[in-house]
């Protein structure tokens, strides 16, 4: 099992986690969530802000680390996610997304910018590393000194996409009521792999499949769901079914990941949300 990749789930688990819980509310939202692994217990937390600003605009953050074990095994890992853009016909329009990852390492940063007229993204890349360097004086004598090396580099996707990670969930709701049920729907988002160009795998269950869900995760019938198809190689099977409940107002209730190798399942939970 490739470890990074396994805490890099968790993250998505509480980002996705922290969007859905705002697809209705009215100016802001703040929300903390946790993940939890089996005998392991919590491996993470993240912490969610979205504000609807004048002009119909809106801005989103999501603030999501590791804790614990899963802190160490990260390298200390710090994830951060920002979607901008307006609101038109009750839709999320992103105008730009970004990503911060940080470690002990150094600092890995991604800004998309959606170009709507010629219908492409560009991607801006920036790498910053800090390394101790040997080094010796007049007198000949050693020291190390800290030496920051920053890389950048800046691209178009290969693939167009109206949506980013966050904007696709905010937007959820409209799938719910557009899209068939029990059928597996491709939707393409900035931030998702660029080896699969951005395609998310995603299904909204019918009133008799939910009662297959019902059986793994604890949560009511009133709720709604969407699931997620994760292909990764830390399932026991070929895929695993990312399972995301909430309720009627858009609240994310929790989330789970079945079939994750050795230790079975991985949950999601709301601690605390404020709206206002």
């Amino acid at each position: 099992m490739r470890l990074k990749t396994l805490l890099r789930i968790c993250i998505f688990i509480l980002f996705f986690g922290s969007i859905i819980s705002a697809i209705k509310f009215n100016n802001y939202v703040h929300g903390t969530y946790e993940v939890s692994f089996g005998i392991f217990g919590k491996l993470g937390e993240a912490n969610m802000t979205i504000y609807k600003l004048p002009n119909n605009k809106y801005k989103m953050k999501v603030v999501a680390y590791a804790t614990g074990f899963a802190n160490t095994l990260s390298n200390g890992m710090i994830e951060e996610y920002e979607s901008k853009g307006y609101i038109k016909a009750n839709r999320f329009i992103p105008t730009s997304y970004y990503r911060k990852t940080t470690t002990h390492s150094g600092i890995k940063e991604y800004l998309y910018v959606f170009d709507y007229n010629k219908k492409n993204v560009t991607k801006n890349y920036k790498k910053t590393t800090q390394n101790k360097v040997y080094k010796e004086d007049d007198d000949g004598f050693g020291y190390y000194e800290d030496e920051t090396k920053v890389q950048t580099d800046k691209d178009q996707l290969i693939f167009w996409a109206k949506e980013d990670l966050m904007s696709m969930f905010l937007n959820a709701d409209i799938y719910i009521h557009t899209y068939k049920q029990d059928k597996v729907h491709n939707i393409t988002a900035v931030g998702a792999s660029e080896d699969q160009k951005g395609i998310i795998e995603l299904l909204i269950p019918s009133k008799n499949a939910k009662k297959e869900l019902l059986k793994d995760i604890k949560t009511t019938p009133e709720d709604i769901y969407l699931v997620i198809k994760i292909h990764k190689d830390i399932f026991n099977s070929d895929d695993g079914d990312l399972i995301l409940s909430f309720n009627k107002d858009g609240i994310f209730r929790s989330a789970l990941l079945q079939d994750v190798l050795i230790f079975g399942s991985i949950e999601g939970k709301l601690k605390n949300i404020t709206i206002r």
